[in-house]
């Protein structure tokens, strides 16, 4: 079965008192079966990274169906969480090019004018 972590939020929160830090909310699609909106990727002292399952929200009067994520299908969607994470960790301090196109071109522009 395909997991694909469909959006990722990444959080910049300090760990709770029990050590566990929220990373970040994610949407997974399990194949053509399931998705699930608002998964939390979390690094536990003990477990590692790990996903917690979508919490039901009682208030918004919407249809809810509760899930239970077994053992083997909560790893492969931690496993998934965690590339992405990663992947977008790694990004953040790279430049794109349209970031270096315009910052040469304010450069250009900083130079002409002080001529």
């Amino acid at each position: 079965m395909t997991i694909t972590i469909m959006s990722m939020t990444r959080l910049n929160r300090e760990p709770n008192k029990q050590g566990v830090k929220h990373l970040a909310h994610c949407t997974v699609a399990i194949g053509d079966l399931l998705t699930l909106e608002g998964c939390l990727l979390v690094d536990h002292p003990r477990a590692g990274r790990v996903i917690w399952s979508p919490r039901p929200d009682d208030k918004s009067g919407d249809f809810q169906v509760g899930a239970r994520l077994g053992p083997v299908l909560r790893a492969g969607i931690a496993e998934a969480a965690s590339r992405t994470y990663d992947a977008l960790a790694i990004n953040d301090n790279q430049t794109g090019p349209a970031v270096s196109a315009a910052v040469e071109l304010v450069r250009q522009i900083e130079a002409r004018d002080a001529a």
